[in-house]
């Protein structure tokens, strides 16, 4: 199960923590452009978050709340989805900061996936990307 068939099994907690985990991410290179700002209010959307907690979403909220969070809600398959949704963020642009490796890293280690899977996931959602793009191409889009 994948995509938005497995967000619908989420919990509206643990989909919190997921978008919440996405923001932290997408502010770790210390800045939030427009486009970044349009993927988060894609992935509310997405996340068929209701719009009464859209504000309450992007609270700041510490580091180690969000992982306390994360450790308590989510089993071993949803942590290496939330994985999965961090790296896809992460190499979404072509600027992939050091910052943001490190949260992902962190994050996984504190889920306890092992560094090989956080590396076939990586790798997976760069062919992902690739395939995507050339999908686009391909179909002229």
């Amino acid at each position: 199960m994948y995509g938005a068939e497995y967000i619908a099994g989420l919990t509206l907690s643990e989909k919190i923590v997921f978008l919440r985990m996405i923001i932290k991410l997408i502010g770790k290179d210390g800045r939030i452009d427009d486009k970044e700002r349009m993927l988060m209010k894609e992935l509310a959307q997405q996340y068929q978050i209701p719009k009464e907690l859209g504000n309450m979403i992007s609270q700041p909220v510490s580091e180690d709340d969000l992982i306390d969070d994360a450790r308590s809600l989510l089993d071993r398959k949803k942590s290496l989805y939330l994985i999965k949704e961090l790296l896809t963020v992460a190499n979404k642009d072509e600027d992939l900061a050091d910052t943001e490796i490190d949260f992902v890293i962190k994050i996984s280690q504190v889920l306890k996936i092992e560094n090989e899977k956080v590396g076939e996931i990586n790798q997976l959602v760069l062919d992902q990307l690739v395939w995507q793009d050339k999908y686009k191409h391909v179909m002229e889009l």
